[in-house]
């Protein structure tokens, strides 16, 4: 059964197609597969399933420039994807969530002061465009992020950090010390997105949920 992540309120049955999560180290953003571009990754906080696993993402001080994580994914077949995280601002207030390469780029900005979609950009002013993009409340400040779109060749996971909404490249000097959570990193095939998947080393697959029941049917009321 499923539930609203904020209220706990039950919405009902629902039933999963099979998924497979292609980012490695969904929560271990520490680990060397995630690049660290002008980044630090320091210690951990309470991520959204109550383990001590959740990474605070911050710029290294640097002026005028950009700061995001890196993860190379490889060469993806040409259809859509659905991309989504779990992030939790502490200091810095704007994410811009871009999935690609080159001028291959589907994603969207989040402000997570408001819980709002902006545009979103990348290596500065540069824009992305998605064709959906979602952003979910959960408990104890978190939000789930998601952005769809055709992604094909090489790709790259590519989130920037940013007190900006307008672009990724920021004096840094005097933000050493904030930045923004995140976890639960997930990429998979298909125009929608499906619950968390957790990875480490190797993608992993999740079968599609099935449903029997056991109700007597010809039982009249």
């Amino acid at each position: 059964y499923s539930h609203d992540p904020e209220t706990l309120t039950p919405t009902g049955l629902y039933l999963e197609p099979a998924a497979t999560n292609l980012a490695l180290y969904s929560e271990d953003i520490s680990h060397s597969t995630w690049s660290k571009d002008r980044t630090v990754v320091s210690g951990t906080a309470t991520a959204p399933d109550g383990t001590n696993t959740a990474y605070l993402v911050k710029p290294n001080g640097h002026a005028n420039m950009y700061f995001r994580l890196n993860q190379l994914l490889g060469t993806l077949t040409s259809q859509k994807y659905t991309i989504s995280a779990f992030v939790k601002p502490a200091g810095l207030r704007y994410l811009h969530f871009r999935t690609g390469s080159g001028t291959q780029n589907v994603g969207k900005g989040f402000d997570l002061q408001e819980g709002t979609i902006i545009n979103g950009f990348y290596d500065g002013t540069n824009s992305m465009t998605a064709d959906s993009a979602s952003i979910e409340r959960y408990p104890n400040g978190w939000f789930k992020v998601t952005c769809s779109g055709t992604l094909s060749g090489t790709v790259y996971l590519l989130p920037s950090i940013s007190n900006s909404a307008t672009t990724t490249m920021f004096n840094s000097s005097s933000h050493i010390s904030d930045g923004i959570y995140i976890w639960g990193y997930q990429i998979e095939a298909g125009a929608f997105g499906t619950s968390y998947i957790r990875t480490t080393s190797s993608t992993v697959t999740r079968a599609a949920d099935s449903f029997t029941s056991t109700a007597n049917l010809t039982e009249t009321f």
